[in-house]
């Protein structure tokens, strides 16, 4: 083990017998504990079951398990709930490790946007810190990622230059350090006790050296890759994958040049066996470096002694790994990586430059096109837009086509405008929102400015506190008297269909955020568990003693949105008296499968569908109140954030 991760290993336990049939039990600081039988007395019970659930947690961003592959999960499950335990028990973040992010594609025509990361690692990378942070969220410790890029294990093999091997880890460090909290990145310098490179000239002269170094160090001197690739299933899987990209990768490459079809297919298959050789030293300097982490794979597996995730959270068949392809944001927000070559012949998308680098396509539409070609538009992960005037653009407010971004916010929310002027102009705010639609009037008017009253809300619970509020939509408790198609009279919800806020003064960092969950998203994390069936039969009812002593009975968990008919959820999370000063509202659920609320309350607050938003000055924030629901984290009493909020039709 190199010494410089002794430090994010833990040496003083049983080492783990991966062979262990781990059906019936598995080992726990030496002690057996039956995996579905009930917990020995003398282990920390609450701490195995936490540490269960951590594991279901991680095993959720998994890959759909390849049909031809037998299913080994089980045995990985026992596997890594104990290695999880062993940090629980000590109040210690969980520890995962990733081989991956080695370079971009060689063939830049057809597959990649070029040799440096761009949307689409981006993307990637906050879908991993955000594995991290909903791991946090059930366990305050948290878990952080060490990935290690296998960059210069294969570079030469097709052709990269070491050069672009070390600009690409430098722009995903980068980035890292910028933009997330959980994210670690180690090089294969570390693995084999070596100098750290610390300029890309040194990392290309140490390049080969390192190479060698890796292979004397882990690859066994009686490995076989013809018996591999016929006795282990999860090499023969890689091995099918890597023959199947370097067909590609390697097209314009001059050795190539010439072949039959027939003889190309041999080449990749040489290639391919070389790169599972040094892929089998790789592998033992994972596991020899990183022995008491979870490990995580790119690669399909059978489950045995990995767990192969999808690094976008795509929920739905294999997914190309973002250094294979390009990122595509569809006009509903969703995230998928194809090859260049494929979108670029395909009409219905365009490419988009950020920072003058090619970034990402997206669908086709007018609404991204404002008459100003400066605008920046970044899709947010994991739902909503961040919209950039840059400031020597002197764009105001008042440029902004509404209807434009109302339909923005019914595909994909929250849509949140930045550098443009004028944005607090309170007159100018309530006129764009009639640009917008017909606005709601409230008790209070049209405008509510948002900020802590104390214990004085002027009726509207705990809207107008500091304390944090549940999962809700807005218009819950607005309701009307309606006859249903038997004639009898009911009471229903009578919500509005956006919200726009001017944030004014934002929040102490780090609090107060307002939380955006995506329907869209919410659902593909379901699915998961249940079926659309499942979920559409399940009405629920609520009370609560605030706004007149509201109750409301008999309705659908889910409606379809009225512009393109997509499931959304409509919902309050349950918020008993134990979490606020003011009135608690109470919720109840018919005809639902069983854990589905807390399955609901969970998920909504999941990285993968909820979008944290810290407010800044002078922003305009614009959410479709069907398609999202959304709360607001407690901040400091007495703190001056304030913004308005508008509600429109």
């Amino acid at each position: 083990m190199a010494p410089e991760l002794m430090m994010h290993t833990t040496t003083d336990v049983a080492p783990i017998d991966t062979k262990k049939d781990a059906k019936s039990s598995f080992s726990v600081a030496n002690e057996a504990v039956p995996i579905d039988g009930e917990i020995q007395r003398d282990l920390d019970s609450a701490a195995l079951l936490l540490s269960k659930e951590i594991f279901e947690l991680i095993d959720s961003y998994r890959q759909p398990l390849p049909g031809d592959m037998p299913d080994l999960r089980s045995q990985g499950r026992a596997l890594f709930t104990q290695v999880i335990y062993r940090r629980v028990v000590k109040g210690e973040k969980i520890p995962m490790v990733l081989p991956a992010f080695p370079f971009k594609s060689p063939n830049s025509q057809a597959k990649v946007l070029g040799v440096l990361p761009d949307k689409a690692e981006e993307i990637a990378l906050q879908c991993l810190d955000g594995l991290c942070k909903n791991i946090e969220r059930i366990y305050a410790p948290g878990a952080e990622l060490f990935i290690v890029s296998d960059g210069i294990v294969y570079s030469d093999i097709l052709g990269v230059p070491c050069k672009d091997v070390w600009n690409y880890g430098s722009g995903l460090r980068s980035f890292a350090e910028r933009k997330l909290d959980n994210i670690h990145f180690v090089r294969i310098s570390t693995l084999t006790g070596s100098q750290e490179p610390l300029t890309g000239e040194e990392y290309e002269a140490q390049s080969p050296k390192l190479r060698e170094k890796l292979i004397e160090l882990y690859l066994p001197s009686d490995y076989n890759v013809q018996d591999q690739k016929a006795n282990d299933n999860n090499v023969l899987a890689t091995y099918r994958g890597y023959c199947k990209f370097l067909l590609l990768d390697l097209a314009n490459n001059p050795e190539f040049a010439g072949l039959g079809k027939n003889a190309m297919k041999k080449k990749a298959s040489i290639l391919a066996e070389k790169m599972l050789i040094r892929g089998k030293a790789f592998a033992a300097a994972i596991r020899d470096n990183f022995t008491e982490h979870v490990r995580l794979s790119i690669h399909p597996s059978n489950g045995q002694d990995k767990v192969s995730i999808s690094v976008i959270g795509q929920t739905t068949g294999l997914a190309m790994s973002p250094w294979h392809g390009t990122l595509l944001v569809s006009s509903d927000g969703s995230f998928s990586i194809k090859h260049r070559q494929e979108l670029e012949s395909d009409p219905k998308y365009e490419l988009v430059y950020q920072n003058g680098r090619p970034s990402y396509f997206r669908e086709k539409s007018d609404i991204y096109h404002w008459g100003n070609d400066e605008i920046d538009f970044e899709p947010a992960y994991p739902c909503g837009w961040y919209i950039t005037a840059p400031a020597s653009s002197g764009l105001t407010f008042d440029d902004v086509d509404m209807k434009k971004l109302r339909q923005l916010g019914e595909l994909n929310s929250p849509v949140v405008l930045r550098g443009f002027k004028e944005t607090n102009n309170r007159e100018l705010f309530e006129k764009k929102a009639e640009e917008m639609g017909t606005v709601q009037s409230w008790i209070f008017g049209k405008v509510l400015e948002v900020q802590d009253g104390g214990s004085e809300t002027g009726g509207l619970n705990n809207v107008l506190s500091a304390e944090a509020m549940p999962m809700h939509f807005d218009g819950l408790f607005n309701t009307k008297i309606i006859t249903d198609e038997a004639g009898n009279e009911k009471r229903v919800s009578a919500y509005p269909r956006f919200q726009m806020f001017s944030s004014l003064v934002p929040a102490p960092k780090g609090t107060g955020k307002t939380l955006f969950a995506s329907s869209r998203r919410l659902l593909q994390v379901l699915e998961r568990d249940y079926t659309v069936d499942q979920l559409t039969a399940v009405t629920w009812e609520c009370q609560t003693d605030a706004f007149n002593a509201t109750v409301l009975r008999e309705m659908p968990l889910w409606v379809p949105h009225p512009e393109n008919q997509k499931l959304c959820i409509r919902y309050h999370e349950p918020w008993p008296k134990s979490r606020t000063k003011f009135d608690a509202t109470e919720v109840r659920m018919n005809n639902a499968p069983e854990g589905l609320g807390k399955k609901i309350d969970a998920a909504l607050y999941d990285s993968r569908v909820c979008n944290y938003l810290q407010f800044g000055e002078n922003e305009i924030i614009v959410s479709d109140n069907i398609l999202m629901m959304h709360t607001r984290e407690a901040y400091p009493p007495g703190s001056p954030r304030r913004f308005w909020r508008i509600h429109v039709n």
